[in-house]
């Protein structure tokens, strides 16, 4: 336990004292770095991190390169459906309360394409935030720290205590409650699959869309809020569903291989 706390704050200081080198000490000089420099240097932060992933890998034996197991195509295809329903339930579990509010007063909330700015350094943070920050974060919350959990307590807790861990490093507090469960679901599509690209690919696909679309608010009428709530409910069965057949080698019991 005290290792994956360790480790979490490692993955907070070595990015901090990065961007104080290379962002603030240049500013303590006189110099006066631009948008796009500071964008880059947030969009390699995350590299930072790189070191520590290796130190650990090493000291506990744990060969994390193992871990890339080619993830074929049906999964593939099955992680993002997944992606896809995350994305139509977020709005509804996050901030539990305001939906509820929402909900009460006929009002739903949905992300649809949208960008709000298409400058240059907010391109150069995207790129880095959608592909390689998920690369760094599962080797290291899932790859290292998860890992470390499994070997010495339950699977439940392992999960639990590492997703918690994943939502606390990144220090947004009013969207700690599906940062959570985005560790959760990133830890149990590893532990089905066994290959770290499945969490790495989901976790792509979600940045993917937080940067390429906008929650919007509709109201509805009780017809229409009756229609939400439905579409709501079986998108929750329908992502417990690809949860549960991601990573089997068989097929769903309803389809046979050799009927066709």
């Amino acid at each position: 336990m005290l290792n994956g706390l360790w480790i979490a704050a490692l993955s907070v200081i070595v990015p901090t004292f990065f961007l104080f080198l290379f962002g603030t000490v240049p500013q303590i000089f006189g110099m006066a770095p631009s948008a796009v420099y500071f964008s880059l240097l947030m969009a390699l932060g995350s590299l930072a991190n790189l070191p520590v992933i290796l130190y650990f890998n090493r000291k506990h034996g744990l060969n994390v390169w193992s871990e890339f197991s080619p993830l074929g195509f049906r999964n593939f295809l099955l992680l993002f459906v997944l992606s896809v329903v995350i994305l139509f339930l977020l709005p509804v579990f996050s901030q539990l309360v305001l939906s509820f509010k929402n909900f009460i007063h006929q009002r739903a909330g949905i992300f649809l394409p949208g960008i709000e700015s298409f400058a240059v350094s907010f391109v150069v943070f995207s790129i880095g935030k959608i592909f390689i920050a998920p690369f760094v974060e599962e080797l290291l919350f899932r790859g290292i720290i998860f890992r470390l959990l499994k070997e010495n307590y339950s699977l439940p807790l392992s999960v639990v205590v590492s997703s918690l861990l994943f939502a606390g490093v990144h220090f947004n507090y009013s969207d700690l409650d599906f940062l959570f469960i985005y560790g959760v679901i990133f830890c149990l599509v590893y532990f089905k699959t066994k290959s770290l690209w499945a969490p790495i690919v989901l976790h792509i696909m979600i940045n993917f869309y937080s940067q390429t679309t906008l929650k919007q608010e509709f109201s509805l009428s009780p017809q229409h809020l009756r229609i939400y709530a439905i579409l709501v409910l079986l998108s929750g069965i329908l992502g417990l569903c690809m949860l549960k057949f991601i990573g089997k080698d068989r097929f769903p019991p309803f389809y046979n291989r050799d009927n066709k």
